[in-house]
């Protein structure tokens, strides 16, 4: 038990200095795109490290009023896990919008944003329909479906817009793997951490 104490306190360390460095970054009036990424993925692993901490201590205790304590403790945790993260997306989406009323002309930009946002349209003359095998975070299923999406993932025809989205449709709704790549907006730069993500993950 005093080991799991000790794993707990230093996950939590661990924790807080993530998400004080995000929180400094996401406040910066030049907030980098980059940098929250890699902030926010430094994150996610201490929280998900700090998650499975937290349930192994729950489990060891033994009396219930100390169990509900720290049952509300962690709570909180997830809480400004959720919050930070969200936070994290509102501001990813204000650069985002700032870097396309900076770029090029208009109607280049519209044209761009219109094949991310409606991909459908553009990649069915580039890749057959097919029955995509549904991932939900099961570490047994992994392979199964990694074997189907990398034909997808090394079609060199498509751009990563379209892979992303093809990659939201592999997953079923409301998993943990969808939870996992909807933390990133849909947009070509973002497909490379989604899947990395997905591989640190469950690969």
């Amino acid at each position: 038990m005093e080991i799991i104490k000790r794993n707990k306190t230093a996950q939590r360390t661990a924790f807080t200095k993530a998400y004080t460095k995000l929180e400094s970054v996401l406040i910066n009036e030049y907030a980098d795109a980059e940098e929250i990424h890699m902030c926010l993925h430094l994150l996610k692993q201490k929280t998900n490290s700090l998650e499975l901490t937290h349930n192994n201590y729950l489990d060891a205790l033994t009396d219930e009023t100390e169990f509900k304590i720290e049952f509300n403790i962690i709570e909180e945790y997830g809480e400004k896990a959720l919050r930070i993260e969200l936070k994290s997306k509102r501001v990813l989406e204000n650069i985002k919008s700032k870097q396309n009323n900076n770029e090029g002309s208009n109607s280049g930009n519209n044209s761009h944003l219109a094949d991310c946002e409606n991909p459908y349209k553009a990649i069915t003359p580039r890749l057959p329909e097919v029955e995509l095998y549904k991932f939900g975070g099961e570490l047994k299923d992994w392979l199964t479906f990694w074997n189907q999406f990398k034909n997808i993932h090394e079609n060199k025809n498509l751009t990563n817009c379209d892979k992303f989205h093809y990659l939201v449709q592999s997953t079923k709704i409301k998993s943990e793997a969808r939870e996992l790549i909807e933390s990133f907006p849909i947009t070509n730069e973002n497909y490379p951490l989604a899947i990395e993500s997905l591989v640190e993950r469950y690969g």
